[in-house]
């Protein structure tokens, strides 16, 4: 297995991560919302379930449920 490098990391809440999906896409925010569940939810599809733990281990809560949210159903966001 590869190892990823090392590019530091940084603390997000969901306003901020929800945010910059905004500026870097070009979406408004509910938009950005639906487009990071979306790809959430293909990481869930396409990651075996330790991989999955340590993901969402990595994240904030607040974004743990946006990661745990997938395209559909509903969020608070």
């Amino acid at each position: 297995m590869l190892a990823a490098p090392d590019v530091g990391t940084e603390s997000l809440d969901i306003c901020e991560f929800i945010s910059r999906v905004s500026e870097r896409f070009g979406l408004d925010s509910p938009m950005s919302t639906y487009s990071a569940r979306v790809v959430f939810e293909l990481v869930h599809k396409a990651a075996d379930s330790s991989t999955l733990t340590e993901v969402r281990e990595a994240l904030s809560y607040d974004l743990r449920v946006l990661f745990d949210a997938g395209s559909r159903g509903h969020t608070a966001v």
